[in-house]
């Protein structure tokens, strides 16, 4: 697994936006309900569950 470092930086009800550090403006919308806009979190990436594009479910 891979970790890369964010910050929140958006919060809903349901989900969190993070902002990876040190690559450019790249923002994740994620289905977690903790942490507050501000807080530094750590992104955990498995490079297995990576494909192709348009090689998903259809």
């Amino acid at each position: 697994m891979n970790f890369l470092a964010a910050t929140i930086v958006e919060k809903a009800a349901d989900s969190v936006t993070v902002a990876l550090t040190n690559h450019g403006d790249t923002r994740l919308t994620l289905p977690i309900l903790g942490g507050a806009v501000g807080d530094k979190v750590s992104v955990g990436v498995r490079a297995e569950h990576f494909g192709e594009a348009g090689a998903g479910n259809s």
